[in-house]
């Protein structure tokens, strides 16, 4: 786009008589624009023009929000597409480089390669296969966001199920009676290829917990309690730890090096999946002369018949092969011995559970590494199929990671998680969680602090592949939101609910932290309440991301950074929809701050591709307005590109106005009202309004 600076006298006056009067329209009859590209030229060549009446800060962003508004009117000419849809939230990041936390900003744009690698392994024909595949590319994600080396290792190899098995027992020092010898020989009497699969899932776990153990082995017993017990107190943390570094960066302080796990859990889950392939040509049910599983509590049971079981013992490795089951010990989590939630014994310990199909019950309800959750250690859990619940307490539950690493993968029905506070449901504190449903209407129900797929002071992990589903959760980094941690929820299709309280959470990012909301598809609601919610961002540098990928939706928040905007210091929000008829409304009460693409001396961004949309929401930097202080700016940026709209607001930098800010609103196409304190017109533009603002309507018409 040209950006002359030699422009009329005609129109450099009209400016400068605007200058002290941002409620009325730019003067320019005879050049009054008839499409958005137009707009914007004359809309540049005015602000151009007015260098003298604001500081070159502020113009020179007023000048690249025209440029980033250019470029994403060029890729919205593109067919609609998800590929599309992710190039305009590559170009939205792009677009506020420099303005965020540096570490926050990159492992925001790492959220959003990893929905990128996801959503084209999701474009692939449904299978179990492609499950696994998404598992796996979903770990390696998690590996690079917290920079860590990726190193394969060499798997044990022995001959034969009974022999790894032998191996297993001597790792957790354990002498087999007679009785269990004749136990660990009857594990040989399987035929090819199911010994030789079953050989191989045993040898696997036997590398998961030789990478558990790895990683504890020079971890300092007395700093893991502390940061159990209150890792804000503890005088030995610093501030520089926090956010989206933590982690690896505090674990690693206290001697804990996670790296080995992840390329160990993508072995294993390609091991299960080659004995799923193998028991799908066995009818183990009519083999098995009676359910009684090859056990040796606490280290391994398993049953490779589909009988129906009810699991009560703690065991480091469970393998099922069917049935309509009922566990009621560890599940696959990392608690293999003790019932309590201290620092015990096996605090280095990994726990895995294969389930290969059936309707099945997970309902321990206890805490502390439960059904696939890592609590001090590493979990597992693998759920084929069948329409399941899962229901446990606290710290490292239902695949949340606490000082630790969770892993839950549910291949298919509807199902249903329910959890409590720190790191639960694929959610983490100070820790690694990871959950994956392929498929299904699900419920996630979890509490506060790292929950569905957030991170609080963790790396948090949550992928739902398709169904209608419903995600409700408390405060700080929940529902893929990053409080002073990473947060990452992508849904990749259906009607559905996103319910959340405040700080980091439907996709929002606090202090630090980055959060990450994906839903690719359908009419879906997120409600929330303040402070970096719904893809909104709150400093010092938090920044939040919410991208829908179409459908009617509707985005409810209070104040301070919500929907798109942002509030405070270095904080950046971002909501990208990609059309549909939306409400965006950001209630709480009349001074908003930073809502709605808004920013209240934070930046944010508000992209939506089509549709009859309103917006609502109250004063001070909100519908693309900018609202700063002193030695601060407050940066907005709204663009819609398509429909019938509407937008009301307060006062003090709103529809794209500004006040000690800069401010944008371009609407691209439309029969469109624009209401606040300053303004009350249809189709109409308004450049300058403020020192460096612009509402932008590309309908409006020549006087």
């Amino acid at each position: 786009m040209v950006r002359s600076r030699a422009v009329a006298a005609g129109l450099v006056v009209g400016v400068l008589m605007l200058a002290d009067a941002p409620g009325q329209a730019l003067p320019l009859p005879d050049l009054a624009p008839t499409s958005a590209a137009a707009a914007l030229r004359l809309v540049g060549q005015a602000l151009a023009s007015g260098e003298g009446l604001a500081d070159p800060a502020s113009l020179a962003r007023e000048l690249s929000n025209l440029d980033t508004a250019d470029s994403l009117l060029v890729t919205l000419r593109k067919p609609d597409s998800s590929s599309r849809t992710l190039a305009l939230a590559e170009q939205a990041l792009a677009s506020r480089a420099g303005l965020a936390d540096t570490a926050s900003l990159r492992q925001e744009k790492a959220n959003l390669a990893t929905a990128g690698s996801l959503a084209r392994i999701l474009q692939e024909p449904d299978s179990f296969a492609r499950t696994i595949a998404l598992a796996q590319e979903g770990t390696r994600a998690q590996a690079r966001a917290l920079d860590l080396p990726w190193i394969d290792t060499v798997a044990p190899v022995h001959a034969s199920p009974s022999e790894a098995a032998r191996a297993l027992l001597a790792t957790h020092q354990a002498m087999p009676t007679p009785e269990q010898e004749r136990i660990l020989l009857g594990l040989d009497a399987y035929a090819e290829p199911l010994r030789g699969a079953l050989t191989r899932v045993l040898d696997a776990f036997l590398r998961f917990d030789a990478a558990a153990h790895q990683s504890y082995a020079h971890a300092d017993a007395v700093k893991l309690q502390r940061l159990q017990d209150a890792v804000l107190n503890d005088p030995a943390q610093p501030e520089a730890d926090l956010g989206p570094g933590a982690p690896g960066a505090i674990l690693a302080a206290a001697g804990v090096d996670v790296a080995p796990v992840f390329p160990a859990r993508s072995a294993l889950l390609a091991a299960v999946a080659g004995l799923r392939d193998v028991l799908a040509l066995f009818p183990m049910g009519a083999a098995a002369a009676a359910c009684s599983p090859a056990a040796v509590p606490p280290v391994f049971s398993i049953d490779l018949a589909t009988c129906d079981n009810t699991y009560t013992a703690n065991l480091a490795l469970l393998l099922d092969a069917g049935g309509d089951d009922l566990y009621l010990n560890n599940a696959g989590g990392s608690r293999i011995v003790g019932t309590g939630c201290s620092l015990i014994s096996d605090a280095n310990a990994a726990g895995a559970l294969v389930d290969m199909g059936g309707n099945d019950r997970y309902l321990s309800g206890t805490s502390c590494g439960t059904n696939g959750g890592g609590y001090l250690g590493v979990g597992f859990l693998l759920d084929a199929s069948g329409n399941d619940l899962y229901t446990a307490g606290d710290d490292g539950t239902n695949g949340g990671g606490e000082v630790g690493l969770g892993f839950l993968l549910d291949a298919s029905g509807n199902d249903t998680y329910t959890g409590g506070d720190y790191a639960t449901n694929g959610g983490a504190y100070l820790g690694v969680g990871f959950l994956l449903d392929a498929g299904g209407d699900d419920t996630y129900a979890a509490g506060s602090l790292g929950a569905n797929g957030g991170g609080y002071l963790g790396s948090g992990f949550l992928l739902d592949d398709r169904g209608d589903d419903a995600y409700t959760a408390g405060r700080d980094g929940t529902n893929g939101g990053g409080a002073e941690g990473v947060g990452f929820l992508l849904d990749a299709g259906g009607s559905d609910t996103y319910t959340a309280d405040n700080d980091g959470t439907n996709g929002g990012g606090v202090i630090r932290g980055a959060g990450a909301l994906v839903d690719l598809g359908g009419d879906d609601t997120y409600t929330a309440t303040g402070l970096g919610t719904n893809g909104g961002g709150l400093g010092v540098g938090g920044i939040g991301f919410l991208l829908d990928g179409g459908g009617d939706d509707a985005y409810t928040a209070d104040e301070f950074g919500t929907n798109g905007g942002a509030y405070g210091t270095l904080g950046l929000g971002f909501l990208l929809d990609a059309g549909g008829n939306d409400t965006y409304t950001a209630s709480g009460n009349l001074i908003s701050g930073g809502t709605n693409g808004g920013g209240s001396n934070g930046a944010g961004f508000l992209l939506d591709a089509g549709g009859d949309d309103t917006y609502t929401a109250g004063s001070d930097g909100t519908n693309g307005g900018g609202r700063g202080a002193i030695g601060t700016l407050g940066l907005g940026f709204l663009l819609d590109a398509d429909g019938n709209d509407t937008y009301t607001a307060g006062d003090f930098g709103t529809n794209g106005g500004a006040l000690l800010g800069v401010g944008f609103l371009l609407d691209a196409r439309g029969r469109d009202l624009y209401r606040d304190a300053s303004t009350n017109c249809g189709d109409c533009t308004r450049v300058p309004k403020g020192p460096v603002g612009a509402q932008v309507d590309s309908d409006d018409p020549p006087a």
